[in-house]
């Protein structure tokens, strides 16, 4: 009976190493949905808007779960100051979704990519719904705000 839950535990390790880590390849998808993304600039309202709506779809996220997130890190929904550099806080965070501690991502994509950004940062929040160990109110899932 060992060997069922064996094969699972391998099978749960290689689907998170496929996917975690890694912000997918849609990057090109949401610029294309969202408009041109200069770099260095921080992109209007409605863009950023755009790709947060997009990444959470695209993860199976309540939008706005990923936006409320968005905004408890970064309230005005910037990646970078007005010099054009990537906002860094006082922790470590890096950019609009301010992500911390997460060696697994690009740290120089996370600051000059807007995009890339918000795909790692909603990738860290989808791998926080696959973990036991939370808790959660009456069994609600990810569907439940």
């Amino acid at each position: 009976m060992r060997i069922p839950f064996f094969k699972a535990g391998i099978l749960t390790c290689l689907t998170i190493s496929l996917f975690y880590g890694h912000a997918s390849a849609a990057s090109a998808d949401l610029s294309a949905k969202c408009g041109k993304i200069t770099p260095n600039v921080n992109p209007s309202f409605q863009q950023i808007n755009c790709l947060l709506t997009n990444a959470a779809i695209n993860a199976d996220i309540p939008p706005e779960v990923v936006k409320a997130v968005a905004t408890q890190e970064n309230e005005k929904w910037e990646q970078f100051d007005a010099a054009g550099k990537a906002i860094e806080s006082p922790d470590g965070g890096i950019g609009l979704m301010q992500l911390t501690n997460q060696k697994v991502y690009d740290q120089d994509k996370l600051r000059s990519d807007i995009v890339y950004n918000i795909e790692s940062g909603v990738n860290v929040l989808n791998h926080k719904y696959s973990l036991q160990d939370l808790p959660k109110i009456n069994g609600a899932g990810r569907q439940v705000i």
